[in-house]
């Protein structure tokens, strides 16, 4: 959503301490002028529409505010990236030495790659960044398994 050309997302970090508007999600919709923009509020009962001139000179201070405090949408998305990763429990990948790619016909190319904590991957050849992982025992198993032909059905 936030790599949307029409769509911006900021995170505005607690470092910037108590914000205007806190409490409620707000909405601001920026018109072709500025005349034509209004504000949306989130509330108990409904969202609640505001374009008057003064309501609409103070959520353009508030935006200002918000702007100036937050980190930028690259930074942010990266922010919010990077929390989402830890929330489901993922390690940081650690660096992973590839092996050229073993290519068949077309586009059917594979990557294995091992790290220097003993475990190896399996990846499909551009999409290194979600591989299979278990240990290099376990690869050698597959590796062995499959030149010994215990695969052949699958082909």
């Amino acid at each position: 959503m936030s790599e949307r050309d029409n769509v911006e997302i900021r995170v505005l970090p607690v470092e910037a301490g108590a914000f205007p508007g806190a409490g409620h999600a707000v909405l601001y919709a920026h018109g072709t002028v500025p005349q034509s923009d209004t504000v949306q509020l989130d509330s108990a009962h409904g969202g609640e529409f505001t374009h008057a001139d003064a309501q609409l000179a103070k959520y353009r201070s508030h935006m200002d505010w918000w702007h100036d405090k937050s980190l930028d949408p690259q930074a942010s998305r990266d922010f919010i990236h990077r929390i989402a990763h830890e929330l489901r429990g993922a390690a940081v990948m650690p660096e992973i030495t590839w092996e050229e790619p073993f290519c068949t016909e077309g586009n059917n190319c594979f990557r294995i790659g091992t790290d220097a904590d003993g475990n190896a991957y399996i990846a499909v050849a551009g999409q290194e960044d979600h591989p299979l992982t278990d240990s290099r025992e376990a690869l050698r198993a597959l590796i062995r398994g499959i030149r010994a032909g215990e695969a052949d059905h699958l082909l």
